[in-house]
């Protein structure tokens, strides 16, 4: 039986973020259409501690500016460590929380991250804008 709150071994694909400016390369999560992270991967990705990452999150989560159940989730991670293999349970945050944190932190890293999600969400609504009719006036 699985915990509330935990998902056994992630089914889902891992999608490969490569930073080439920094050099930073993180396997991403993705399942049920949505990529999630865990504070290390953010760390790594906006160039601060993990603990940057931890007041961050908790302090989303305390304004309730996100849900904690929508942007939270532990997934049961198995790895080899030297010779052994163990299994721990891993926490991983959402894109909804990823960008919430991201715009948070003032660093190169954070700010090339907006710059990239502000591109994006650019393109994804030019995309729809293009696919909707256009009404004839009479």
């Amino acid at each position: 039986m699985t915990p509330k709150n935990l998902t056994p071994q992630p089914a889902g694909q891992y999608i490969l973020y490569k930073d080439v400016k920094s050099r930073i390369v993180i396997n991403v999560l993705y399942e049920n259409n949505d990529v999630w992270l865990t504070q290390l991967q953010m760390a790594s990705l906006f160039h601060v501690s993990r603990e940057n990452i931890c007041l961050h999150t908790r302090s989303v989560h305390k304004m309730a500016e996100l849900q904690e159940k929508r942007t939270f989730k532990k997934f049961l991670i198995v790895q080899t460590e030297g010779s052994r293999t163990v299994r721990r349970n891993i926490a991983h945050y959402n894109m909804d929380m990823i960008v919430a944190v991201g715009y948070r932190i003032k660093s190169p890293a954070a700010m090339q991250f907006r710059k990239w999600v502000s591109q994006r969400c650019k393109q994804v609504i030019i995309e729809k804008q293009k696919k909707v009719p256009v009404k004839k006036k009479a």
